[in-house]
């Protein structure tokens, strides 16, 4: 005979799923579904009326996909513009205009950008990040703003 599962917090057996699982009943139910609620990320999305609000940002699978659909496209075509400036810069290079060292500040350049359009893409991870980058994205679509991020990582100036 084996041993009978019991809950954590109740003298109430826990239930079989259709799976062969354990549910717990009771008091220790309730705290599964706490948790499960305490869980859920919450972030700043926008409104139709112009508003920010904070709203759960988890969304469906789907949603999901398509959050992170938009940001690769995003990702790809500000990498394909970044590459532009290597790509002149070497075809400058050939017409004799600019030495080797600039070519090679130049993709250091790149590099640096590359990274932080990497990080402000990717770096927070998928699901609820992927899915407020992806608002933001769209948010700057409607509002005509850009980043660029060539300028962005532009090296300071010495006085």
């Amino acid at each position: 005979m084996g041993r009978r599962p019991r809950s954590s917090r109740s003298d109430e057996p826990a239930a079989e799923t259709e799976k062969g699982g354990l549910r717990a009943k009771g008091p220790a139910r309730q705290q599964q579904k706490d948790w499960k609620i305490r869980r859920e990320t919450f972030t700043w999305q926008p409104t139709d009326d112009g508003w920010w609000r904070y709203r759960p940002a988890v969304g469906t699978k789907a949603e999901r996909r398509a959050a992170s659909e938009r940001v690769a496209a995003y990702h790809e075509a500000r990498l394909g513009e970044l590459i532009e400036y290597i790509t002149a810069a070497i075809d400058r290079y050939r017409a004799g205009e600019i030495d080797a060292y600039t070519v090679d500040e130049t993709i250091h350049h790149y590099h640096r950008a590359a990274r932080e359009l990497w990080k402000f893409c990717w770096s927070g991870g998928g699901g609820t990040h992927i899915e407020f980058i992806a608002h933001v994205l769209d948010r700057m679509a409607t509002d005509g703003e850009t980043i660029n991020w060539w300028e962005r990582v532009a090296p300071r100036q010495r006085d």
